[in-house]
């Protein structure tokens, strides 16, 4: 008998120990935590960083009650960190990142946080992983709010403003924005070389630019998709550049509002390099200028758009401009003061 209570012992010690070192497949913080404790719903932990290390690969974290919960220097492991609505999860970033991830093929998500810079540098860092899921959270006053390097990156319900760059990503990279506002930014959203970027259903306002699409490296070419979204009171709602023989920025601009404005679209071309947008179905209006080609020129197609009320519709003196010949360009103060090559491509 007591040989069977000593295995019956053992066993359970064997289990818990396994159970430590495995973790946790759900954890909790709260503000009445320790990170001592470990970290389930009776004996939560403090901050995410400890809870982090105690919860298992494909586990999540859970926020329990409103607090400040600690920056996270480091998530290499699939993991998700949620708190719920109503629940204040803040992360202040007084130096350095408030998150980094860096782990291959992992799949992280963060909901609900709040992330706010007080003399910081970036609000979330992604060196690499397989996905990055943001949703329903607030990142402010950093330099960058989310840096995004590789893998990708899906941005829903969430508020980017303050920043000096609301979001900047880079290649090899594809960053999907879906019901975003990024407001009062210095840059908006920045896309940089070889990163693919697609915003939908979005609002881009109070920026100094809103998207910045800066094709500025040899070989990598960017691309930027926006879709359904309103452009409004920037400095320039679009910018695409290329600076680099042979190197693309391309941008297509769809249903979406472009208005109230210093620019509406900025086409940026020098030095070799290649500027190509599309722009179909968009209000481009009450802008000081609806398109602008600055000295070097470079190729804007226009479909279906209609360019009415800016103080000047459509201005540059080199470029090329491909109309559908289905434009409305109206009462504004100057229609047209381009002078490159306009050429009537028809349509099917």
């Amino acid at each position: 008998m007591v040989q069977r209570i000593h295995a019956i012992a053992a066993a359970i010690a064997l289990v818990a120990a396994f159970d430590v070192h495995a973790g946790s497949q759900r954890t909790f913080v709260a503000s009445y935590g320790n990170d001592l404790n470990p970290c389930t719903l009776a004996s939560p932990c403090r901050g995410f960083a400890a809870a982090i290390v105690q919860t298992s690969n494909d586990g999540e974290v859970v926020v329990l009650d409103s607090a400040g919960y600690g920056k996270i220097p480091l998530i290499d492991k699939s993991i998700a960190i949620a708190s719920p609505a109503g629940v204040y999860a803040g992360i202040t970033v007084s130096g350095g990142d408030g998150i980094t991830i860096n782990g291959v093929g992992i799949t992280v998500a963060l909901r609900g946080l709040t992330i706010h810079g007080l003399a910081g540098t970036n609000g979330i860092t992604i060196v690499d992983a397989d996905s990055v899921h943001v949703e329903a959270c607030v990142i402010s006053n950093l330099l960058t709010g989310i840096r995004h390097n590789r893998g990708s990156l899906y941005v829903i319900d969430t508020v980017a403003r303050g920043n000096s760059s609301g979001l900047a990503s880079a290649g090899p990279g594809k960053a999907k924005l879906d019901h975003v506002r990024v407001e009062g930014n210095t840059d908006g959203i920045v896309i940089q070389p070889q990163a693919q970027v697609f915003v939908h259903d979005s609002v881009v306002s109070g920026n100094g630019t809103g998207v910045y699409a800066i094709a500025q490296s040899s070989g990598y070419d960017i691309g930027v998709s926006i879709a359904r979204s309103m452009m409004s009171d920037n400095g320039t709602a679009i910018r695409a550049v290329s600076s680099v023989f042979g190197v693309a920025a391309r941008v297509d601009v769809l249903d979406s509002e472009i208005t109230g404005n210093s620019t509406g679209l900025m086409i940026d071309q020098s030095s070799g390099g290649v500027v190509d947008i599309a722009a179909a179905r968009n209000m481009i209006a009450r802008n000081a200028v609806g398109l602008l080609f600055l000295d070097a020129g470079g190729t804007v197609l226009l479909d279906s758009n209609t360019i009415a009320q800016n103080v000047t519709g459509i201005s540059g003196i080199a470029g090329t401009l491909l109309t559908r010949g289905n434009n409305t360009l109206r009462d504004n103060g100057a229609d047209n003061t381009f002078f490159g090559t306009t050429t009537n491509v028809g349509g099917f």
